[in-house]
């Protein structure tokens, strides 16, 4: 025990724990919570944030308790997993959730949208240039955050548009573990979670869900590489989204709305049920919810902002902003002035309030 000034310096847990906390830069907290409260905390966060996938929260649940209690295989990364669905079904979102509740940060997230890595030459902008060539200091756009920080979770997003020069790279990660940057240094990527994501085949019809390994791994062989696939643990498959996961994402961005509004700008914000109904039917052929995010940006947040450069005869703000379906059949937006609760529209203070996305928000916040 290191002694000062004739006085012993007492080290214990928590001085370790904020010693590896600064070194790996994950949370201090985050280390010190037990692993239940964190799947618990994780099961919170994805039926807040991620809606009609439950089928996969088992998978992902069973990846995080192995990561957090160390038992993955030491020798490769802690988590190899294939997202497969159509797009705008929570693949991404998934991969931020599994950063903070494994890594402890939502930053922890290191993406790469494979439409860019088209060509042959995408192996050195992952790797880095060899030795002599401008710009080889620099490293590689995977390699040297890796190197920087090791605990990360990559995705990989929508990997059948990559050259297959790339797929020897994962290759080596997956098996081995480590790849070698073009400036000869070892990389390690034991510490990551590795998420690969493809929509090869689906489509707004397509329910991968329930079939088997062996009949997935057939499909995606079409383009996928056999010993590609073999090294990946799990295959889990996005389903296309209903009106009910459609109407809890509109739900949950009114209420993301609404906390804006009373946090920013001090009024409140109401809508009536049949306003969740409006974005429930997405355009044609697409599966997923980001015609549900397009409406809540283009339309929702203009009429309320028009709603809220609305006075009254003497001058004040609105208090209240009620959301309604017009005669028609459109979203119609109207300050209330007086009362935070607009009753006299006929519209009941957050008509959503006891739904799941909302007791999840509230919880979580």
């Amino acid at each position: 025990m290191p002694r000062t000034g004739g006085e012993a310096l007492a080290l214990g847990e928590r001085h370790v724990l904020l010693a590896l906390s600064k070194l790996h830069r994950i949370p201090s907290e985050h280390l010190d919570s037990g692993v239940e409260e964190k799947i618990r905390d994780f099961d919170r966060a994805f039926h807040s944030q991620i809606f009609g996938q439950d089928q996969v929260l088992p998978v992902l649940r069973d990846m995080v308790k192995v990561a957090l209690m160390s038992l993955a295989d030491g020798r490769c990364p802690r988590g190899r997993l294939f997202f497969i669905g159509s797009p705008g079904t929570g693949k991404t979102e998934t991969a931020t959730i599994l950063a903070r509740h494994i890594m402890g940060r939502d930053d922890a997230v290191l993406r790469f949208d494979m439409s860019g890595y088209q060509e042959a030459s995408s192996v050195s902008t992952l790797l880095g240039s060899d030795k002599g060539l401008v710009d080889s200091e620099q490293g590689g756009q995977l390699t040297e955050p890796l190197r920087q920080d090791p605990h990360r979770v990559i995705l990989f997003d929508e990997i059948e548009k990559a050259h297959p020069s790339v797929f020897n790279i994962f290759l080596q990660i997956l098996q081995n573990g480590e790849i070698k940057d073009r400036r000869g240094c070892i990389v390690s990527f034991r510490h990551t979670i590795c998420l690969f994501t493809s929509n090869v085949g689906c489509t707004a019809s397509t329910d991968l869900h329930g079939w088997p390994r062996s009949r997935i791994v057939e499909r995606l062989s079409e383009v996928f590489r056999p010993e590609f696939l073999d090294r990946i643990e799990s295959f889990v498959a996005f389903k296309p989204l209903d009106a009910s996961a459609r109407r809890s994402i509109a739900e949950s961005r009114l209420i993301k709305l609404r906390d804006t509004l009373d946090r920013v700008h001090r009024t409140g914000l109401v809508w009536s049920p049949d306003v969740l109904e409006l974005p429930t039917i997405p355009p044609e052929g697409e599966a997923g919810g980001r015609h549900v995010l397009r409406w809540a940006q283009l339309e929702v947040a203009p009429a309320v902002a028009d709603a809220l450069q609305r006075r009254d005869s003497g001058g004040q703000r609105p208090a209240c902003v009620c959301l309604v379906v017009g005669a028609g059949g459109g979203l119609e937006a109207h300050p209330t002035f007086g009362t935070p609760l607009a009753t006299e529209s006929g519209i009941e203070p957050a008509p959503a309030s006891t739904s799941r996305a909302q007791r999840e928000m509230q919880r979580t916040s």
